[in-house]
């Protein structure tokens, strides 16, 4: 009985009120204390209950009549007349009498709101969508003051809903919502949305699925295979397979909750020669990326040899025709055969993606750009004394200095992409060697390459460094390649004149397609190593390591006296080692305090991206690993075939610095960054003064392993795209927000 009523008259809940007895008629039966409490407290919160349904009925009305919500006051003002008398419907009414109706909702009626309303009763009541005409007329009745609830006891109380819902004495239509809802939560973890909740409930009132099939159906979309089951999947793949190999088959057990919770004990590992004894079996991360492609995998040597296939075919076209990596569910498409590959590569060729990504890069503004590229790249070659390309003569003036792209035939100079690509191709193969001439010393330093992009102001001041560096003009060659064709960064390269310089260009696409910019670094930086170990000729037939700097690495004076006798220890103390590291490579003390120590050197576990050098063999490991198509960045690829023993995990270097990253701006690192981001940028360097007093006998060795950081392989599987299987008590969870985090430790490249 003391339910709310319809028409929203309090009436009924003063009687209701009233009906628990006054005090006198309490005291008159002799109620006992207890019991007079009892009912006192159910009166105000039958009250408590009323004012809530009252200041229900205010919002309701003003949303329905005039598409907005009470202010206070109003919603005060209203609860008093329906306090005193008035009815719902009438002070509904008294609403579109108002100067404010009559300018907002004349001419339009403000129904929006009430027909919303209308279209989530008829979902959530008849488990279907609502008619235009149904939308249209009970929309009118909100609107002309039928409360909500009213509407909902009409629908209740229509054939349709007794038909549907009231079976054999039983309303169905609730218990099947709420089954629905339970499987939307367990199989795909959210909420239902509306319409999906009312059509499947529907199909379980009417016998046309059963709660196990649904179940399945939800446990066979691309929304739970791609989505809450990746994870699921995941882990039950991961934890299966991790059993069957012996060099990962128990989790270290120590205190120090530093080391806790890694796959695997390196006792007996240290500077063995054996690396892959410490790693991910790459059978194991290939396995693991197979069961997360495909919804029924079979994990057999032959069924993941040839989806590794897959995986590299469809990495190379999805970058050559759309200049991204492909998402995880295409390649377990191709794998599967649901799509073709004659399928896939027409698809990619035709696609709005392509079009678009082409357009963009055709516009007037982006061909002028082109145009002085190529004008740039042939006065420089007309400086040195190299002639354009016979099948490019007749796209330019005659004295070989101004493009003319309005030369048709066969190779339309209008392709300023292939001119471009071609022009930079001659450059590479053919450009004189520049800067210093002549060497005096028989010693000859470190080859130094350096990758750059458009970033003069910063690349200024690496050079500026360069020039400080004790023994620079000993160095092989300073080889500066370029990602594009940039005035000033050519006038900045060729003001080297204190060693050997090399300039090189990574040739464009000769169709423009715009690579993704973690995808065009990775590119430009893979396509250095194969020019500096293969085709440059100062470096190709080197016989030992190559130093790497970005166009954002300044460094100290004493770079090379260092980076020297960090490649003679490297050789005897650390076989183990891909490669050296100038920037700092001691872990912090205990209380997070950066190194002093500027003599002390470590040999540590994990991967650093940032001033290093390493030798032809570290290279022949890259170019014969997974790294051209592992979904992300040279760094996190190299740091990926560190975790899975395709290279080692080990690298020397000092415990202070001796670069400085100056890049606050560029692809990975940006103005307005987190402070985690920007703070990898600013850590200790020796000072230029202790720099230059340079005394190798001072350099040391620190042995210790808590100096050694974090292994690759001790860290969680890293997949890429989808983050890391972080390790948990008892169980492993997918986590796409830990590169970014993990970048601020290891990322600096710009």
């Amino acid at each position: 009985m003391c339910s709310a009523s319809l028409d929203c008259s309090p009436e009924f809940w003063r009687v209701c009120a009233n009906s628990t007895g006054s005090e006198e008629m309490l005291v008159d039966i002799s109620y006992s204390d207890a019991l007079r409490l009892e009912v006192q407290s159910a009166k105000s919160k039958i009250w408590s209950h009323l004012e809530r349904f009252l200041m229900a009925c205010a919002k309701d009305a003003y949303l329905f009549v005039l598409a907005r919500e009470p202010s206070s006051s109003e919603s005060d003002a209203f609860v008093a007349d329906m306090k005193d008398g008035k009815g719902y419907r009438n002070l509904a009414q008294e609403l579109r009498a108002t100067d404010e109706y009559r300018t907002k909702c004349s001419t339009a009626p403000c129904t929006s709101k009430a027909r919303n309303v209308v279209e989530s009763m008829f979902l959530d009541v008849l488990l279907r969508p609502v008619d235009p005409s149904g939308v249209q007329s009970y929309g009118n009745e909100l609107h002309d003051g039928l409360h909500v609830r009213k509407l909902r006891s009409i629908l209740q109380e229509s054939e349709e809903y007794k038909n549907l819902c009231l079976k054999g004495g039983e309303e169905l239509c609730g218990p099947a919502r709420k089954s629905v809802q339970m499987l939307y939560r367990q199989v795909l973890g959210r909420e239902p949305d509306a319409q999906g909740l009312a059509g499947y409930a529907r199909h379980i009132v009417n016998k046309e699925l059963t709660e196990a099939e649904l179940r399945r159906e939800f446990e066979s979309s691309e929304e739970y295979l791609y989505g809450v089951g990746l994870r699921k999947r995941a882990l039950t793949i991961l934890e299966s397979l991790k059993r069957s190999y012996e060099e990962c088959s128990h989790v270290k057990d120590a205190n120090d909750s530093y080391w806790q919770g890694r796959w695997c004990d390196r006792s007996g590992c240290e500077d063995n020669g054996v690396f892959e004894c410490s790693s991910y079996p790459y059978k194991l991360y290939l396995q693991t990326e197979f069961a997360l492609s495909t919804s029924n995998p079979q994990l057999s040597d032959d069924s993941v040899s040839l989806y590794e296939t897959h995986l590299r075919n469809v990495t190379r076209e999805y970058i050559s025709k759309l200049g991204r990596f492909p998402d995880r569910r295409t390649v377990g498409r191709v794998a599967s055969k649901e799509t073709s590959w004659e399928a896939l590569t027409t698809g990619l060729l035709e696609s709005e993606e392509r079009r678009t990504n082409i357009a963009s890069r055709m516009e007037p503004a982006s061909v002028q750009a082109w145009r002085s590229k190529i004008e740039i790249l042939a006065n420089l070659m007309q400086a040195h004394a190299l002639k354009i390309p016979q099948e490019l003569v007749d796209c330019f003036s005659e004295d070989a200095r101004t493009f003319r792209s309005d030369v048709g035939g066969p190779d339309s100079c209008m392709q300023v992409g292939r001119v471009l690509a071609r022009l930079q191709s001659e450059w590479n193969e053919k450009a004189p060697l520049l800067g210093l001439s002549s060497q005096s010393s028989d010693r000859r330093m470190v080859p130094i390459a350096i990758y750059v992009h458009e970033r003069p102001k910063y690349f200024r001041a690496v050079i500026e460094g360069l020039k400080a560096v004790k023994r620079i003009e000993d160095s092989v060659v300073i080889v500066v390649s370029m990602d594009s064709v940039h005035a000033e960064m050519i006038e900045i390269a060729l003001s080297v004149d204190f060693a050997p310089l090399r300039i090189i260009f990574h040739p464009v696409n000769e169709d423009l397609i715009k690579n993704h910019p973690i995808l065009a670094v990775k590119l430009h930086w893979i396509w250095l190593q194969d020019m500096l170990w293969n085709s440059v000729p100062e470096t190709k037939a080197w016989d030992g390591d190559i130093a790497l700097l970005e166009e954002d690495h300044v460094v100290t004076p004493d770079y090379l006296l260092l980076l020297d006798h960090l490649l003679v220890l490297k050789r005897e103390a650390c076989p183990r080692c891909w490669g050296v590291t100038v920037r700092w490579a001691c872990m912090p003390g205990d209380a997070g305090v950066t190194e002093q120590d500027a003599w002390k050197l470590c040999r540590s576990h994990t991967f650093i991206n940032t001033g290093i050098a390493f030798n032809r063999t570290t290279y022949l490991h890259i170019k014969r690993s997974d790294f051209d198509f592992f979904p992300d960045g040279w760094d996190w690829s190299l740091f990926h075939l560190a975790q899975t023993g395709q290279m080692p995990d080990m690298i020397l270097g000092p415990a202070v610095s001796r670069l400085s990253n100056v890049g606050h701006e560029g692809v990975t690192v940006e103005q307005g960054d987190d402070d985690v981001l920007l703070k990898q940028l600013d850590y200790a360097v020796v000072s230029h003064t202790s720099s230059s007093a340079f005394q190798a006998s001072k350099l040391w060795l620190d042995t210790e392993t808590r100096n050694q950081f974090l292994p690759p392989s001790w860290e969680p599987l890293y997949l890429g795209s989808v983050g890391f299987l972080w390790p948990q008590p008892f169980q492993y969870v997918l986590d796409s927000t830990l590169p970014q985090r993990r970048k601020a430790a290891i990322t600096s490249d710009s």
